[in-house]
């Protein structure tokens, strides 16, 4: 759907008008201010009256000027007075040596601040859309549904998780501040008994290189986390709901041991989406970030005195 963007910047004429009562000392606010023709206003009557100048359009697309007195006493020398201002207003605009670099500069700063207005219009309208499509899928989630491990043993959670990796891959296994040494070859983690917490949904060039985004190769998978309070029952429900809203594969999900369960999707799924992830909640750095650290399924998580189990799974 395509939206009607209305410009709220001034126009060429707008500015120069500005200009030409700036310097003429016009006063163009409803204000009591001395009238032109005052002398004309009856003995009794003040010259500080309800006077102004306005600029209405014509029909050619240029600006007249005229005013506006509380007398109508004054109204007959007024008219004068408005053709001579018209005369000092057009000469003003056809007589201006920088009139045409001005006319260029003022056109061309007002069409980039239109493209900037109609770009945070475009975003809102993206993002009030987006919001929209969140609660579409928050009004559907489907409870109960069973938080419970899905796999016999830990060793069996971290076993799958290592499995969508390709065995060529180089992938991140450690603590969320380490960076350095804790690359590895998937083909080499057969045997991993006491696997670190993190790993990561991007894979990586260099084995010897560092967990960093200049080592970063790809990004196959994304994750959504949600930390709102909401219990574990509801983040899975939540989860199930939007693979059912975009027709989408949830690949795992792990509970982590804490309060929150990280949802494992492919990238390529997730990626057209992300306002609407960002509407609802979910961690953006989480999802985006190059090299950010994720929890490894199967992993003991110490402070927690808990595995980091998977929940839930589709081949």
């Amino acid at each position: 759907m395509k939206i009607s963007i209305k410009s709220y910047f001034k126009t060429d004429f707008d500015l120069l008008f500005d200009n030409f009562i700036s310097e003429n000392n016009l006063n163009t606010k409803p204000n009591y201010s001395e009238c032109p023709c005052s002398n004309c206003h009856s003995s009794n009557h003040s010259s500080k009256t309800h006077f102004y100048y306005l600029m209405p359009p014509l029909s050619n697309g240029f600006k007249n000027i005229w005013g506006h007195c509380m007398h109508e006493s004054c109204k007959s020398s007024l008219r004068h007075h408005y053709k001579d201002i018209n005369k000092l207003w057009f000469n003003y605009v056809n007589n201006k040596d920088t009139l045409k670099l001005s006319m260029e500069v003022t056109l061309s700063l007002t069409m980039k601040r239109e493209e900037e207005n109609k770009k945070k219009l475009e975003l809102a309208y993206q993002l009030y859309e987006s919001d929209l499509v969140g609660k579409k899928i928050k009004s559907k989630i489907k409870l109960p549904v069973d938080v419970s491990p899905k796999f016999k043993l830990p060793s069996d959670d971290l076993k799958y998780h290592l499995s969508l990796f390709s065995k060529h891959d180089i992938i991140f296994l450690g603590k969320n501040y380490e960076s350095a040494g804790r690359l590895f070859k998937v083909a080499e983690l057969n045997n991993l008994r006491r696997p670190r917490e993190f790993t990561s949904t991007y894979t990586f060039t260099d084995i010897n290189g560092r967990r960093c985004s200049d080592n970063c190769l790809n990004k196959p998978y994304g994750v959504l986390e949600l930390d709102t309070g909401i219990s574990k029952e509801e983040q899975l429900a939540l989860l199930l709901s939007i693979k059912a809203h975009f027709g989408i594969k949830l690949l795992l999900a792990i509970d982590t041991g804490g309060k929150s369960v990280h949802g494992w999707f492919r990238w390529t799924d997730l990626e057209p989406h992300i306002l609407i992830f960002k509407q609802m909640g979910y961690d953006m750095t989480t999802l985006t970030s190059k090299s950010q650290p994720v929890r490894l399924a199967g992993a003991f998580r110490k402070e927690k005195g808990k595995y980091q189990r998977i929940i839930y799974y589709e081949d």
